[in-house]
């Protein structure tokens, strides 16, 4: 009888308490992101080159989700759009969207992964990486275009991003 007792309680701690230790849903990790962020730094490149490389603290966002994930965030929350690199337009086009949806704090970051990687090759405390980082791009010569660009989107440089990023907490201050 008291094994039969021990069972079921253990099962029923089990049932009440196993929920907490599930991963949550993508819309709970959303809300809960949102509610605790000042700083968003978006990944607008596809989940397999996310996934193979990010500057850690980064969230990935495709390009059709974008409008889902910021319609509850504050508007006058950051945020920073990157892609792979300056060939890469859709760092500027999505910071151009936020704009017009109302966000005031919004960069463009054109030199992307890529220069992200490079700096990190060099020093990879001071930018930290996600990921194995082998996609052949994040090797390429990543130059910035010297033609002025029609975009109304602000910009962010590598060291303006870091800067931003360590203040807002999404990664640690480190030995140059």
């Amino acid at each position: 009888m008291f094994r039969k007792i021990s069972v079921t309680a253990l099962l029923a701690f089990v049932v009440v308490t196993l929920p907490a230790c599930w991963p949550l849903t993508k819309s709970e990790q959303s809300a809960q992101t949102v509610a605790k962020q000042s700083l968003y730094v978006i990944n607008v490149l596809d989940r397999d080159l996310y996934n193979d490389c990010h500057i850690a603290g980064s969230v990935q966002v495709s390009l059709d989700a974008i409008e889902s994930f910021v319609k509850n965030l504050d508007k006058n929350v950051e945020i920073v759009v990157y892609c792979s690199g300056y060939s890469c337009l859709a760092s500027s086009q999505v910071a151009q969207q936020l704009k017009t949806l109302g966000f005031d704090h919004v960069w463009a970051y054109e030199a992307g992964m890529a220069d992200w990687h490079q700096k990190a090759s060099a020093t990879p405390a001071k930018y930290p990486t996600v990921g194995a980082c082998t996609k052949s791009y994040l090797k390429m010569a990543n130059e910035k275009p010297t033609h002025e660009e029609s975009s109304s989107a602000a910009f962010i440089d590598t060291d303006e991003l870091r800067e931003k990023m360590i203040v807002h907490g999404l990664i640690p201050a480190s030995a140059e």
